[in-house]
């Protein structure tokens, strides 16, 4: 894969703003394409994959905070439940077998009710 996708608020932050020479293109994926994507999705595994790996790009690219700068994502069920569109009954099913299958690992409980997952997704 050439490029890395680069999750904003929203995708238009800076449409206008011409691309210095020598610089990097990223796709911009706002929060509301991804929701799009995610509820088109057919399997609730892919769709709960698609979100924890948005969450896990936007928190590698931050500075602050502890898990900054690392490929995690820290979201509850009830927030991939709305983001996915599917029962909390079904997301929760989908991020148990994501852990057996290994392409997720609960790293450590976050406060609050969200939990902290390390995407193990193989290199292309």
């Amino acid at each position: 894969m050439r490029g890395r996708l680069t999750p904003l608020a929203s995708g238009v932050e800076e449409c206008g703003r011409k691309p210095s020479p020598g610089s990097q293109s990223f796709a911009r994926v706002g929060r509301s394409r991804l929701v799009a994507l995610a509820r088109l999705m057919p399997d609730c595994q892919s769709a709960v994959l698609t979100c924890l790996l948005w969450m896990a790009s936007r928190q590698e690219r931050m500075r602050f905070g502890p898990y900054a700068r690392r490929f995690l994502a820290r979201l509850s069920g009830t927030q991939l439940a709305e983001m996915t569109g599917r029962p909390l009954r079904t997301i929760r099913h989908a991020l148990s077998q994501l852990t057996k299958s290994g392409a997720i690992r609960r790293e450590d409980m976050a406060p609050g009710k969200k939990a902290v997952y390390a995407l193990d997704l193989p290199a292309a």
